[in-house]
């Protein structure tokens, strides 16, 4: 079955018509979110994982997760890797996609347009404004060398 935005009466009729009970589409379209949402989640901390592995450090599972669960157990060179540099760019990566996305869903729903984006609004224009408003008057938390 495909996910369109039906309105209710057509889908009443169709599963009236087809016999099918209203709650248990419902709930069919319910238990396939929440497993569309567990394999996001799946594929984000996967990424994450392959993300800690692939790098020039090369942290096997084994260690990583040994860095993760028990940092003490570890060399400081190692914690140093995953808890001060490595984590807390992923966690942030990922707290910033997951913002873009709903910032973007927003959009959409308050100008009631799935085709809606940043530059409807004006958004992106206002972004580049601002930033290269920045850099002219020179705000900013960079240190000069």
């Amino acid at each position: 079955m495909s996910m369109t935005t039906e309105p209710m009466s057509a889908i009443r009729q169709k599963a009236s018509h087809d016999g099918i009970n209203i709650k248990a589409h419902y709930q069919y379209i319910l238990k396939r979110r929440i497993i569309l949402m567990m394999a996001i989640i799946m594929l984000i901390v996967l990424s994450l994982v392959i993300d800690f592995t692939l790098r020039p450090s090369g942290l096997s599972l084994a260690k990583l997760w040994q860095t993760l669960i028990s940092p003490a157990s570890v060399d400081i060179g190692t914690q140093v890797i995953v808890w001060d540099i490595r984590l807390p760019y992923a966690l942030m990566a990922v707290i910033v996609g997951m913002s873009l996305g709903l910032a973007g869903a927003e959009i959409q729903t308050i100008l009631n347009n799935p085709l809606a984006s940043p530059f409807t609004l004006g958004i992106s224009s206002a972004a580049s404004f601002g930033t290269a408003l920045a850099i002219v008057s020179g705000i900013g938390h960079c240190r000069d060398p």
